[in-house]
């Protein structure tokens, strides 16, 4: 039996004009969390990198423009994450919300899913890279 769950009213409603990438990077919302600068939003568990707001909209702004630029990801391609739950990961995640390509993720149904697309890029991890060929 499914469990309900219940809070308080919010005051604000959530934006329904954004997309997730837009909502925590670019605008001011009551909703949204307060940015500031020194605290972490990610820390990497081996290596304990932290990750911040500024760097953390660099990298999303950075590799957007590298797969819109060189490769020419956008709206109706296809991109394919093959990557560990890491500091990287939501990252990856919100450059894809942000160009609007079609997400797959990593699953043995893709290949066909891709080939009737024609055009798709992949994103891999270099740890998982091997597994990635063999699938593809």
């Amino acid at each position: 039996m499914a469990a309900n769950f219940e809070g308080p009213a919010l005051e604000y409603a959530p934006p329904t004009n954004l997309t997730l990438p837009q909502f925590m990077l670019d605008v001011s919302h009551p909703l949204r969390p307060v940015r500031f600068t020194n605290n972490p939003w990610f820390i990497d568990d081996p290596t304990g990198l932290e990750v911040n707001f500024e760097e953390t909209r660099s990298r999303v702004y950075g590799l957007a423009n590298a797969l819109a630029g060189k490769f020419k990801v956008g709206e109706d391609d296809v991109v394919c994450t093959f990557t560990p739950n890491d500091v990287d990961y939501p990252i990856t995640m919100w450059v894809i919300y942000r160009l609007e390509p079609l997400l797959a993720t990593s699953s043995t149904k893709i290949p066909q899913r891709i080939q009737r697309r024609g055009k798709a890029s992949y994103s891999f991890h270099r740890y998982i890279l091997n597994i990635a060929i063999t699938l593809y």
